[in-house]
């Protein structure tokens, strides 16, 4: 694959996915299979636009209103080891100095940027919401690259001074995207994907209740792609349609009756590894179902399109994963009970410090509730940082255990 990208280029092989994915959209014509395609077709178109390079979870709806083309790091070095090139990308960054203690999303994402697996961007925004560590490779990237950069510097706290805070930042970059796009901001259409993402959240929220049926109608590592593309294309009409679709599949599926043995329903926290489906494998092989992801979780109220700046400053402080461990403590908890999961699987991700440092927290404030919670260690990017034996045994442990 690697020699097959150097010769024909990212471009021509993304046109290959985007075909290869419309032909499977017609034969299974699900919500999942249009989704994938929307992606890979984003990806494509945006070898010719002007793309934003950002992080997750940087509130799309102002993007799409200038008609940038995002892509989030996450999402980008996660396409990058499902499909098997995180290796060429990997070690451009390490050959450039970029260790291997580092987190893997971020050296992938540098990698494929620098060896012009994507398109050079028009612009990068790093979010800090998330993790430390997407500051210091944006800069870098934006500094190599020579790219426009802007630093959004959140507050741990959702203060009335940290909402206005982080207003006024969005109105920088608001401003900064009017440079790069020569375009002034059209309030119309900025109310427009606001009016969009409320109906989309509205719908979110349903396929969100659904889930919690026994057996849920929606389980297992597709679900969790559903969720984590959908912060790429929030504020779009297409992204909309998706859900209409999916909530009529969904409310389908109930109502013919699932016949689906549902023996462990299980809570997954923080990311899979997108290089291997295993962990899902062995956890339906056994009749144990990922119920729900802590990234399905909907954090944000309803935005307001009177207050375009104040309702997504808001959106960005409420994210669970903003503050401390025991604010997520509490989101996961609310989860757990309300999803009636019987365990949960946490992966923590090598060099996720933020992720992998909470989970004596979340351990304890599960085990209150009589929910044991299972800690993988692995890579979701790296397949070298992942052990296939050591992850099958301890999931067929922790099921025995259950």
């Amino acid at each position: 694959m690697e020699e097959a990208l150097k010769r024909a280029g990212a471009k021509t092989i993304f046109t290959l996915y985007e075909i290869h994915q419309w032909l499977k959209m017609k034969r299974e014509p699900s919500a999942y299979n249009a989704l994938i395609h929307r992606l890979i077709s984003h990806t494509r178109r945006s070898y010719k636009g002007k793309v934003l390079l950002t992080g997750y979870p940087f509130p799309m709806e102002l993007a799409h209103s200038f008609g940038l083309l995002p892509m989030i790091g996450e999402i980008v070095s996660a396409m990058i080891a499902s499909a098997h090139l995180e290796g060429y990308a990997l070690r451009l960054a390490e050959r450039e100095g970029y260790l291997r203690d580092g987190c893997s999303f971020h050296r992938a994402t540098l990698g494929a940027a620098l060896s012009h697996f994507l398109p050079v961007p028009a612009v990068v925004v790093a979010p800090s919401m998330i993790c430390d560590g997407v500051g210091k490779f944006s800069e870098a990237l934006a500094k190599r690259m020579r790219l426009p950069y802007y630093f959004l510097d959140v507050p741990h706290s959702l203060s009335s001074e940290a909402v206005h805070y982080v207003a006024g930042e969005l109105r920088e970059i608001t401003t900064l995207f009017e440079e790069v796009t020569k375009t002034r901001l059209s309030k119309e259409k900025l109310r427009r994907a606001i009016l969009i993402s409320n109906e989309t959240r509205r719908l979110m929220l349903k396929v969100a209740e659904l889930r919690k049926r026994k057996p849920s109608p929606m389980y297992g590592r597709w679900a969790f792609n559903f969720a984590f593309i959908s912060f790429l294309l929030m504020g779009t009409e297409e992204l909309l349609e998706l859900y209409r679709r999916l909530l009529s599949e969904l409310e389908g599926k109930l109502a013919k009756g699932d016949p689906t043995e549902e023996r462990y329903r299980i809570l997954f926290l923080l990311a899979p590894p997108y290089h291997t489906m295993e962990p899902f494998h062995i956890l339906e092989n056994r009749g144990a179902h990922t119920v729900f992801e802590e990234l399905s979780y909907v954090y944000w109220d309803e935005l307001d399109p009177d207050k375009p700046f104040i309702s997504l400053a808001r959106k960005v402080l409420k994210n669970q994963f903003l503050g401390s461990a025991e604010r997520r403590a509490d989101v996961v908890s609310e989860l757990a009970s309300e999803y009636d999961v019987d365990g949960a699987i946490h992966f923590s991700h090598f060099g996720c410090r933020q992720g992998g440092g909470g989970v004596r927290i979340l351990k304890e404030a599960l085990a209150s509730l009589g929910v044991p919670l299972l800690d993988l260690d692995g890579d979701c990017v790296d397949p070298s940082g992942y052990s296939s034996g050591q992850v099958r045994t301890r999931i067929e442990g922790f099921l025995e255990m259950l």
